[in-house]
C-alpha cells in the first residue's frame, strides 16, 4: 500500500512497554496510512520484544549459494547478537524488517534493516514524520476474536516513496490466495448500493490457540470477499464472469488474487453551534477546550473494512531458459473435508450442549417417536 503518514497519536508508538502477565518487554506500534479517497484511512500492525528474565532467541532461515531464501536451513540466533552485521550475512533476505525513509546529506536512500520487530518499530517512532510519502509492505494476518475473523496488517517493510506526487496515486492493494468450495458462489448476493457481488472465501493462517484450547494447526479462516463487477449494464456477462472465477465443479479451488482495502466511516465534524449550551457555556468560560469539545462531538459512523477482489495474480515461471506467465487458478486444488476443522467451544457452548442433550423430550414427542419405531418395525 502506499500513501501518506498520518499524525501519530499518543497510541501510535508503544515503547518498552511492561507485560502485566509476564516478564516480557515489547514495543508495539499501530500505525494509520492515508490511502487516498477510495481506499481510505488504513491502520497497520507490527510489535515485538523479549523476555526479560529469558535467553532469547530469533528463529531464521539462511541463503542458498546463488543468496537466495534457503526455508530448508533455519537455525537460532541469539537475542544479543541480532545486530551482528557479520552473523547477519548469512540470513535470509525475508528474515529481515527494512526501513528506508531517511536521506544522507547526498539525497541518498539510507537503508536500514532489522531482525527483531521490536528494533524496527523503535527505529519507525524515532524517524517517520507525518505526511511522509511511503509505500509500506508486509503480510496479513487472520485471527478470531469474539467469534469472529479479523486480519491485521502486519508490516515489513517502510520505504519513501516520492513518486507519490499526487493522491491519485495512493493506494492499498493485497495479494492473497484463496479458497473457494462449491458453495460460495450465489449470484443473488449481489450489494447493488456497492456494485458488488459478496463471496466467502477461506484464508489458511496459523491458529495458536482457541478458547484457551492449544491447536498450533494452519486453519482455514472463512473470510468475506466482494468482487465489484457492474450486473445492471450487462446480466449476461455477470454471469458469465462470476461463473468463470467462482463456480467450483469439483472439490476445493484455490486462486490468488490481487485485491484492494477499502477502509473508512464518514465523520461529521461539528461546530461551535452544534454543541449543547451547557457544553458551549464550559468552552465560553474555557473550563473545557474548543477543540476538546467539538472532537468529543463530532459523529463518526461505524467503520467500514471492505476486502476487494480485483483480478487473479498472473505471476512468471522460470523453468530452464523458458519463462511463461501463468494463472494463478488451480482447479481442484484441495478437497472439501481439507475445510472441515472443528473448533473447540467455550465452557458455556459446552454446557449449554449438554443440556440439550439430556433435556427430556414431551410426551407428544415421545409419543410421535413410538409411532415411527413402530412403522419401521423397531421395538
Amino acid at each position: 500500500m502506499s500513501g501518506e503518514v498520518a499524525k501519530p497519536g499518543k497510541n501510535t508508538f508503544k515503547i518498552d512497554m511492561e507485560s502485566s502477565k509476564s516478564d516480557w518487554i515489547y514495543n508495539q506500534m499501530y500505525l494509520g496510512i492515508n490511502c487516498g479517497e477510495k481506499c481510505g484511512f488504513i491502520y497497520v500492525d507490527a510489535m515485538g520484544g523479549y523476555g526479560k528474565d529469558k535467553e532469547n532467541k530469533i528463529y531464521v532461515h539462511g541463503k542458498d549459494e546463488e543468496g537466495h531464501d534457503d526455508f530448508q536451513n533455519r537455525f537460532e540466533i541469539a537475542w544479543e547478537d541480532r545486530k551482528d552485521e557479520e552473523l547477519l550475512k548469512s540470513v535470509g533476505n525475508l528474515c529481515f524488517f527494512r526501513a528506508e525513509i531517511k536521506k544522507d546529506d547526498k539525497g541518498n536512500i539510507v537503508k536500514e534493516h532489522f531482525l527483531s520487530a521490536y528494533d524496527f518499530i523503535q527505529y519507525l517512532g524515532e524517524n517517520l514524520e507525518e505526511g511522509m510519502k511511503v509505500s509500506v509492505t508486509g503480510n496479513l494476518k487472520y485471527q478470531i476474536r469474539n467469534g469472529n475473523v479479523q486480519v491485521q496488517k502486519n508490516i515489513t517493510g517502510v520505504y519513501l516513496a516520492d513518486y507519490l506526487d499526487s493522491p491519485t496515486k495512493y493506494t492499498a492493494t493485497f495479494k492473497q490466495a484463496i479458497l473457494f468450495d462449491k458453495d460460495c458462489l450465489d449470484l443473488k448476493e449481489y450489494d447493488n448500493d456497492k456494485g458488488c457481488l459478496l463471496i466467502p472465501g477461506y484464508c489458511v493462517d496459523y491458529l495458536k490457540d482457541y478458547n484457551g484450547v492449544e491447536i498450533k494447526s494452519n486453519y482455514p479462516y472463512k473470510v468475506d470477499f466482494e468482487y465489484e463487477i457492474d450486473k445492471k449494464a450487462n446480466p449476461e456477462q455477470y454471469i458469465k464472469k462470476c461463473n468463470a472465477l467462482f463456480k467450483v465443479k469439483k472439490d476445493v479451488d484455490e486462486i490468488v488474487f490481487n485485491g484492494e482495502f477499502r477502509e473508512g466511516g464518514a465523520t461529521v465534524q461539528a461546530t461551535y453551534d452544534d454543541l449543547e449550551e451547557d457544553i458551549k457555556h464550559m468552552v465560553d468560560l474555557d473550563i473545557i477546550p474548543l477543540e476538546e469539545a467539538l472532537s468529543r462531538c463530532s459523529a463518526s459512523s461505524s467503520r467500514e473494512r471492505r476486502m476487494v477482489l480485483v483480478m487473479p495474480n498472473i505471476k512468471k515461471v522460470t523453468k530452464g531458459d523458458v519463462t511463461s506467465n501463468v494463472l494463478e487458478i488451480y482447479r481442484g486444488k484441495y478437497k472439501e473435508e481439507d475445510l472441515e476443522f472443528i473448533l473447540p467451544s467455550t465452557e458455556e457452548e459446552t454446557e449449554d450442549a449438554e443440556m440439550k442433550t439430556v433435556e427430556p423430550i414431551s410426551e407428544e414427542e415421545d409419543a410421535d417417536l413410538a409411532a415411527i419405531l413402530a412403522e419401521m418395525g423397531a421395538e
